[in-house]
């Protein structure tokens, strides 16, 4: 979990305008959206329309720019390779 929590804490986007409780719901929402893309990709029919709905709640977060978005999602893959054995 050290790992974990040392990438959590340089999660972006860390600029005023997102709250820890958003920030942390933008952090499970990419993480999932990863799983599903990643992971699952082969179940594509069960979860597609809860990824799209959950893509458009984050493309639509007034605060994080579309940059921001790409460099969570890196974070997201940095974070599950380090956390596999």
């Amino acid at each position: 979990m050290p790992v974990l929590e040392a990438r959590l804490g340089g999660f972006l986007p860390a600029h005023a305008g997102l709250s820890d409780s958003r920030r942390k719901e933008l952090w499970a929402t990419v993480l999932v959206l990863w799983v599903f893309e990643t992971k699952l990709a082969g179940e594509k029919d069960v979860w597609e329309l809860v990824a799209e709905k959950a893509q458009t709640w984050v493309d639509e977060l007034p605060e994080v720019s579309q940059a921001e978005i790409q460099a969570s999602a890196q974070l997201v893959q940095e974070v599950v390779n380090a956390l596999t054995i």
